[in-house]
């Protein structure tokens, strides 16, 4: 199968590093302590921040471009290589995102290529796009893992999806979707889709 994956969320915990991160850097900026929305995905609604507070925070962390892997992701994405899948990574990480700052803002695709090196990401294309759904047809993705709720509700009426669980996805209920724990859980409810179509085609 061709297996699509999200990195932010995905392969990474973001909605943890948002939490840690997040308040760290309320205490150090002295702003007044509060977390306005915990199930939300962006920090502006998590903790109520203006849109200059979330640009200062994401220009001095940019550490969340090498932010840690979620455990056993690499493992599980070398697995299901070896065992004849494809792995298309497909992010709206890209150059020229506002959100980085000057230094990093035309270097993030070149930062991301690194990380995934770093962390023994194998896989076989790359895909940065601000629209999932174009590279998802055009490829013929099979499956697609993924934490964002709009892109969930896009994609999921074109493939099923693997909704990486978190709080701020956990309430909501789409058709076409398998709500995933872990990436052996990812590995396990893959292994079951690859046996459903192979019923599906005898």
């Amino acid at each position: 199968m061709k297996i699509g994956i999200d990195i932010d969320g995905c392969i990474t915990n973001q909605e943890d590093f948002l939490i840690n991160f997040g308040t760290k850097f309320i205490a150090l900026n002295d702003m007044p302590f509060k977390i306005e929305n915990n199930d939300a995905l962006d920090s502006t609604d998590i903790f109520g921040w203006s849109d200059e507070d979330a640009h200062n925070f994401w220009f001095q962390n940019r550490k969340f471009l090498n932010y840690e892997t979620r455990p056993f992701c690499s493992e599980v994405i070398a697995k299901l290589r070896k065992e004849g899948h494809q792995i298309y990574i497909i992010t709206a990480r890209h150059n020229g995102d506002k959100w980085w700052n000057l230094k990093d803002r035309d270097r993030v695709e070149k930062i991301t290529k690194k990380y995934l090196k770093k962390f023994k990401i194998k896989y076989d294309y790359l895909i940065f796009t601000n629209n999932k759904l174009d590279e998802i047809i055009k490829n013929k993705i099979d499956v697609m893992i993924e934490d964002d709720i709009k892109n969930i509700e896009t994609l999921s009426k074109q493939i099923p999806i693997l909704v990486m669980n978190s709080r701020f996805n956990s309430r909501y209920n789409i058709n076409n979707t398998i709500r995933v724990y872990s990436w052996y859980d990812i590995y396990s409810k893959i292994n079951k889709l690859k046996i459903r179509r192979k019923n599906e085609r005898d």
